[in-house]
């Protein structure tokens, strides 16, 4: 809560973004590609435990998550 409460004083981050909404956004995106790898690679034929996915997927969701937080 002190890392968002200090982003908003500063101008950087939005007001109002609640800990836990931030929490479960950041652990869906990570528990998703986790939890359903085998049927997600099996549909798309892409296999989610690659290292060029993985690194592709974290710079994704850190960009989600700061697009979000950001004013």
């Amino acid at each position: 809560d002190g890392i968002l409460r200090r982003g908003e004083a500063s101008g950087l981050f939005r007001d109002g973004v609640h800990p836990v909404d931030l929490h479960l956004m950041i652990s869906s995106f990570c528990f998703y590609r986790i939890s359903n790898r085998h049927t997600f690679s099996e549909i798309f034929q892409i296999e989610l435990w690659s290292e060029e996915v993985k690194q592709r997927h974290k710079a994704m969701i850190c960009d989600a998550v700061l697009l979000y937080l950001k004013r």
